[in-house]
């Protein structure tokens, strides 16, 4: 049986702003799981994306910089950080994709909140300015704070439990979730840190980063199970 075919976002790299590549850590975990990634790159060629996403299993929106506020009916914020609109512009792409053809979807941190916008939800631009919440995590921490999962979830069937330490790289989140989505997951400020959206196949956005801790715990791993068994099911 051939390997899993996993569409992953590129981001820019730090050494290089005209390179884009999947991160190092988004990479490794991938690579652990023994399945083929396939990096998903900007600026959006729609030849291109219309070869490469009929052959994907599942489709990951990786972390990366703040999505242009327009694509939820908002000004740029004066706290609003980096936008690239080029990856924007692939992102929504993928997504509706993705949706239409009941792919696979896993949002990490920017990921998540890139779905919820392209659904129709709303973002926090700066949660430290606007709502007092510090939520990027010093240099060297593993873990930042827990997360409380509610309700009969994946996550939760994941988890096993109803609190688990993740670790925080983000300064915007989810407000206001679009239709169809389930939040799954807070932290203690009340902040959105995951979702579901039951009527899918897969569909989970998730506020940290499973990818840096892939090797350092089984609920991780766990979460890149769940999404290949998804994939693995509807090929």
């Amino acid at each position: 049986m051939r390997a899993l075919r996993i569409g992953v976002t590129a981001s820019r790299t730090s050494e290089d702003p005209n390179v884009h590549r999947v991160t190092k850590n988004m990479t490794k975990a991938m690579a652990a799981t023994g399945e083929e990634m396939i990096t998903l790159d900007w600026p959006l060629n729609t030849e291109e994306m219309e070869k490469v996403l009929p052959t994907l299993d599942g489709v990951i929106i990786a972390g990366g910089p703040d999505m242009h506020p327009k694509y939820y009916g908002q000004e740029i914020d004066p706290y609003c950080g980096e936008i690239n609109e080029e990856r924007d512009e692939l992102e929504v792409y993928v997504i509706a994709y993705a949706m239409e053809h009941d792919l696979p979807m896993l949002g990490v941190c920017r990921g998540m909140q890139v779905i919820n916008a392209a659904l129709g939800g709303t973002l926090h631009q700066d949660v430290v300015h606007h709502l007092g919440i510090r939520h990027r995590q010093p240099e060297g921490m593993l873990y930042y704070h827990d997360i409380i999962f509610e309700g009969d979830s994946v996550l939760r069937g994941l988890v096993g439990s109803e609190r688990y330490p993740v670790n925080s790289f983000h300064h915007q989140a989810v407000d206001r979730l679009a239709d169809g989505l389930v939040a799954t997951g807070y932290n203690a400020d009340g902040l959105i840190e995951a979702y579901e959206r039951p009527g899918s196949r897969f569909l989970m956005g998730v506020q940290w980063h499973p990818e840096v801790s892939y090797f350092n715990d089984s609920f991780s791993r766990k979460i890149f199970s769940a999404f290949l068994a998804a994939c693995a099911e509807r090929k």
